[in-house]
């Protein structure tokens, strides 16, 4: 087992399962840019590693509230390399990083997911959610619109009428209702979403094809808007690809031989 506690974010890696935490309880994990960049940092230690799943959590009763609006009041707006400016930066860094890392990430949501937090959930493959959890993508009452991927990934999800009407109205998504519309893959008690995305993330990493699951995140994202043609391009080029890597190999060799495969991700 390894890990390390850089402050704002806790990093831990066993058993072919790394975890990331972040750990600014006493500000319910809001983020400052300190939080961001380590969050970008701690995602390309596990790309590194040789963990084959990740979970994505928050330290205390909330899974991150979003910007931490103390230090984006305190900034000077005067300038054009300003706190906000660098903040979104940072944002747009992990939640890209997060997308293009080759195996699944599951989220541990309990109590609120707002703003960014949203965006940092939503952003993840499978979401693990405490029952009284609620994910809260409207900016409105601070005059801003969505950031952190909101509106691309709940437009997709609910469609844009649904997904305009809940951020006009300000209104939190509970678990019950992600799990209606496929954004909640299991709700649990309070307390215990972190465990149960560790069984899943557990579950999931072993059997995942690392390149595949990078293939078919970009093959999901541009379905919802391509016509057949142009997704039966992405398709044949992704399989064109795959075709001549190691971990299809090893797949078709497993499944003629009625084993589990053992993907490289080469």
């Amino acid at each position: 087992m390894t890990g390390t506690d850089t402050g704002p974010i806790a990093l831990t890696i066993a058993d072919g399962v790394a975890e990331i935490l972040l750990n600014r309880p006493d500000r319910r994990n809001a983020m400052d840019l300190a939080l961001q960049e380590g969050l970008v940092a701690a995602i390309e230690t596990v790309r590194g590693s040789d963990a084959r799943a990740l979970v994505v959590g928050g330290v205390g009763k909330h899974f991150c509230v979003g910007a931490d609006l103390d230090v984006v009041d305190g900034e000077d707006r005067a300038g054009g390399d300003d706190t906000t400016t660098r903040m979104l930066a940072a944002c747009e860094a992990f939640l890209l990083a997060l997308r293009t890392l080759p195996m699944p990430v599951v989220a541990a949501v309990e109590g609120a997911a707002a703003g960014g937090g949203a965006g940092l959930a939503l952003a993840a493959d499978l979401r693990v959610l405490g029952r009284s959890a609620t994910l809260h993508g409207s900016t409105f009452p601070l005059g801003m619109t969505p950031d952190a991927g909101v509106s691309w990934y709940l437009a997709r999800a609910l469609g844009p009428a649904r997904a305009t009407n809940l951020m006009i109205r300000n209104a939190p998504m509970t678990a019950e209702l992600l799990a209606s519309v496929g954004l909640a893959d299991a709700i649990v008690d309070d307390g215990t979403a972190l465990a149960e995305a560790h069984r899943l993330a557990a579950e999931l990493g072993p059997r995942t094809p690392p390149l595949a699951i990078v293939g078919l995140r970009e093959l999901m994202a541009a379905a919802s808007t391509s016509d057949l043609a142009g997704q039966l391009d992405r398709e044949r080029q992704w399989v064109g690809t795959l075709n001549r890597t190691a971990d299809f190999a090893e797949g078709v060799s497993a499944f003629l031989q009625r084993r589990t495969p053992e993907f490289t991700g080469r």
